[in-house]
């Protein structure tokens, strides 16, 4: 494959002592998207690196926690005495607690024709879930901490008559149901203020190489 756009390059920059004429807009066309073949070519994300370079932190909100000879352990063997690798692909790692009843689960979202992205580590540590985000940069291989996700109150989901006053807060979850997709809702669970009041909106954030485009889905 790689070869083969190789090849393609150079059918279209002739040089000009074979005719002496400059690219056409097909030929540049065909050269730009040859180039962008290339660089997803290129693009082989290394997930247990980027866990590496994670912190430890991400650990404190499940119940064993997490030890740097640990973290050593399952990126060398897979497992520790606490945690175990379950699953693992280019872009996606889930570590699991052998007591109940954590979970960690990283997924790399890559930039369009970039080897740069963002790295989400979802901790689930029974009823609770907790989203961490990184903006990761190639060049200098380094993770800074980002909010990256739009913000969300409780009367983004509910109709106007129920809307809540300004005085409330609610904890909002945010879940990867595919992975490229994170689905928002409000915690209600044991929630008296929803008790009378009808979850009208579901809203979805979609990644499409740039950005998270935003879907709101009106259930009325």
């Amino acid at each position: 494959m790689l070869l083969t756009l190789i090849l393609v390059l150079i059918a279209c920059n002739p040089s000009k002592e074979n005719n002496g004429k400059t690219n056409t807009v097909e030929e540049e066309k065909l050269e730009s998207e040859a180039k962008k073949q290339l660089v997803a070519e290129e693009i082989k994300i290394d997930i247990k690196a980027l866990f590496q370079l994670s912190p430890l932190s991400i650990f404190d909100d499940t119940t064993e926690g997490l030890s740097l000879s640990e973290k050593n352990d399952l990126l060398e063997k897979g497992e520790s005495d606490t945690w175990k690798i379950i699953e693992e692909s280019e872009t996606k790692l889930i570590i699991r607690c052998k007591y109940p009843s954590s979970e960690v689960t990283f997924r790399f979202l890559h930039k369009k024709d970039s080897l740069d992205g963002l790295l989400f580590a979802t901790v689930v540590n029974e009823r609770n879930s907790k989203l961490h985000s990184w903006n990761y940069t190639h060049e200098d291989n380094s993770l800074q901490a980002a909010e990256v996700l739009n913000k969300y109150t409780a009367n983004d989901f509910v109709s106007k008559e129920d809307k809540f006053p300004d005085s409330y807060s609610s904890v909002m979850y945010y879940v990867f149901i595919d992975d490229h997709t994170i689905e928002v809702s409000p915690h209600t669970w044991m929630d008296e203020e929803f008790e009378n009041r009808e979850i009208i909106n579901k809203i979805y954030l979609k990644w499409n190489g740039e950005e998270f485009e935003e879907e709101i889905v009106n259930n009325k």
